[in-house]
């Protein structure tokens, strides 16, 4: 069986980040809008202990609203200052839609890409598979 090599690239016009008594989300999105679209996808981790996992299992991935959503199947994820990628598992890609990469670009000043560093620094807290490139 050929290896799933679809992937999602995009500028994102609508980045964000959402902490809740629940969870930390980060949040990237083409427009966000258009439920219709593949071209948007958030990463979440509990902030409730008792829920969390450790590493990538404890990260939820969902391609809203609620269209492909799993925990765990993440290969790695890399975030540039001006863009973000998702590597998903060719079993992670199965339940994503077939998509085995995700590619958000975005231009955020300072201040907002520490916010989502931050919050990113938070849902992959524990992933070896998470790097930051300056």
């Amino acid at each position: 069986m050929a290896e799933v090599q679809n992937q999602r690239d995009f500028f994102s016009n609508d980045t964000g980040v959402d902490r809740s008594e629940y969870a930390v989300t980060v949040g990237f999105a083409r427009n966000l809008s258009d439920e219709d679209s593949d071209d948007a996808f958030l990463v979440q981790r509990s902030l409730d202990p008792n829920e969390d996992k450790p590493g990538m299992a404890g990260v939820y991935v969902e391609i809203p609203p609620q269209r492909y959503a799993m925990y765990g199947g993440i290969e790695g994820a890399t975030l540039h200052r001006d863009r973000f990628e998702l590597r998903l598992t060719p079993s992670g890609a199965k339940s994503m839609g077939g998509h085995r990469k995700f590619l958000a670009r975005f231009k955020l000043d300072a201040k907002q890409f520490k916010g989502l560093r931050d919050s990113l620094r938070f849902v992959f807290g524990g992933c070896n598979s998470y790097q930051e490139v300056p």
